[in-house]
């Protein structure tokens, strides 16, 4: 089965190249990569075609696209993920690794063993700008009979999930630039059930760039207030929708 990884990238020139070599030192080798870089002002292009002729990986395992004005982390990764070719997606931020060899095979294999799940999802290893470990953090399960709305569930990467069920739901909201991965999560929620991996397959890297560090937290809990709302308002129709249907 292809696994297409979903890779965004603004002036990651730093990082970006640890990313790729995570995934190219992967033990299941059918895989692309699709980069969608956000207008950088840095060299990240050239870095990135670089690496990818210093890895000598095959041009025809990646896409490499750009967009013509920086428009954000919502719509570079909609873009990316609309470009990828795998009956799985998976997400790996460009300044992050994939932190276990065999990330990518115990993802398509949870997938494979469960038909029906949208997401899978899993532990992450927390790092400095240098890759030295600081910490870990774990996610949490997400009972069958429970939503993600109910409580404070940690849903973190390596996210992986079904292409056919992303294309049921709205997609990444393109206007979004903060909490974009909170959004996806609880629209795939909508659409089938999340599987935790109890694993530690990917790696946070903490620098000063980092999307959610460059603002407030009251504008974060701003933003997370209005996705859930929104999941909620989805919701509430949906199940009015479907209500009328069987009245008919």
């Amino acid at each position: 089965m292809l696994i297409s990884i979903a890779m965004t990238c603004f002036n990651l020139s730093k990082y970006i190249s640890d990313a790729i070599l995570s995934l190219n030192n992967q033990d299941y080798e059918n895989w692309q990569l699709v980069i969608v870089d956000d207008c950088s002002t840095d060299n990240s292009l050239s870095v990135i075609n670089d690496c990818i002729i210093k890895l000598n990986i095959s041009h025809k395992k990646v896409k490499i696209l750009s967009t013509d004005i920086n428009r954000g982390y919502g719509y570079s990764l909609r873009k990316a993920i609309k470009n990828c070719d795998g009956d799985l997606v998976g997400i790996l931020d460009g300044d992050d690794i994939l932190d276990d060899k065999s990330a990518l095979r115990i993802s398509v294999k949870t997938h494979g063993k469960n038909p029906t799940c949208s997401l899978t999802y899993s532990n992450i290893n927390i790092y400095n700008k240098n890759l030295k470990k600081k910490g870990e953090r774990r996610s949490i399960k997400v009972p069958s009979n429970m939503s993600i709305i109910d409580g404070k569930f940690k849903v973190s990467h390596f996210k992986v999930f079904k292409k056919k069920l992303y294309n049921l739901t709205e997609g990444v909201n393109k206007s979004l630039k903060r909490s974009v991965d909170k959004d996806l999560i609880l629209k795939l929620e909508e659409v089938g059930p999340l599987i935790f991996i109890d694993l530690f397959l990917y790696g946070y890297r903490y620098h000063e760039s980092n999307i959610t560090r460059l603002i407030k937290g009251k504008e974060i809990d701003k933003m997370r207030i209005k996705i859930y709302e929104d999941a909620r308002q989805r919701r509430s129709k949906e199940v009015s929708e479907k209500s009328k249907a069987d009245n008919r």
